[in-house]
């Protein structure tokens, strides 16, 4: 049970689920929820300057039903640890906060109304502990606008497909990845037009531990956008490109 104050209201959410799993490792689940979220700090109290504009009536998001239902399998296969999960979904969203331009392009948040659905797959192999291990995985999530004249169209810089690949290593005292992220298209406006064209972009992580009298100590190295890649989820908000990071760690 919720309380929001902005407009003064209660809000009751559930989560239903039921699930059947074989012995052959496969698994089926069916779930029915609904959900509320309050607007967060960073939405409702900042700054006013160029550019930007608060909305003080601003109110939550609320989600009254959303249907699910996803399948998978998990074993082995040639030794190697394989699982394969798959789930759709259908629940829209009711007062959906959304940070829109206006024609000057000054950003304010905004509830909209907003049907939504779409599926995920995700897959992932590992050789097991202390070995490697790979993920991919598949979003598909169409959300559209509840206004006549808009029920075919996108929410803005809501991308309707996004994926990405992961490799992991591991051995001994050492740990690698490399990641992969691949976001969609976009639209800027509420409109077919101005299409953002999909991009990704590339994480390396190098880190090594050793073990002293304190305690367990670990180096990183962390390349973020490892290609130099520019492109940004926003429009004319571009990234700083490829970013390193050296990081220290000590567990007592």
């Amino acid at each position: 049970a919720d309380r929001s104050g902005f407009p003064v209201s209660g809000y009751f959410s559930h989560d239903l689920g039921l699930s059947w799993v074989t012995t052959g490792g496969f698994h089926a689940r069916l779930g029915h929820r609904s959900s509320f979220s309050p607007p967060t700090l960073g939405d409702q109290f900042f700054r006013e300057g160029v550019g930007v504009q608060p909305n003080p009536d601003l109110g939550p998001e609320r989600v009254p039903s959303e249907w699910s239902l996803g399948v998978g399998w998990e074993g082995r296969l040639a030794r190697i640890l394989t699982s394969v999960d798959i789930e759709a979904y259908r629940g829209d969203i009711h007062g959906m906060i959304l940070w829109l331009p206006d024609f000057r392009f000054v950003w304010s948040p905004r509830n909209r109304d907003v049907r939504r659905h779409g599926a995920e797959v995700a897959a992932t192999m590992s050789g097991g502990e202390g070995s490697w291990a790979a993920r991919a995985h598949l979003s598909w999530n169409r959300a559209t606008y509840l206004r006549p004249g808009l029920e075919d169209t996108q929410v803005v810089y809501r991308p309707e497909l996004t994926g990405g690949v992961l490799a992991s290593w591991t051995a001994d005292r050492w740990r690698a990845s490399v990641s992969t992220e691949v976001v969609g298209a976009r639209y800027p406006v509420p409109n077919r037009v101005n299409r953002l064209p999909a991009f990704g972009t590339t994480d390396l992580t190098l880190s090594r531990m050793w073990r002293s009298r304190v305690g367990t100590v670990e180096l990183g190295l962390h390349v973020d956008r490892l290609f130099d890649e520019r492109d940004s989820l926003i429009f004319a908000y571009p990234d700083p490109g490829r970013t390193v990071r050296l990081t220290a760690r000590i567990d007592f």
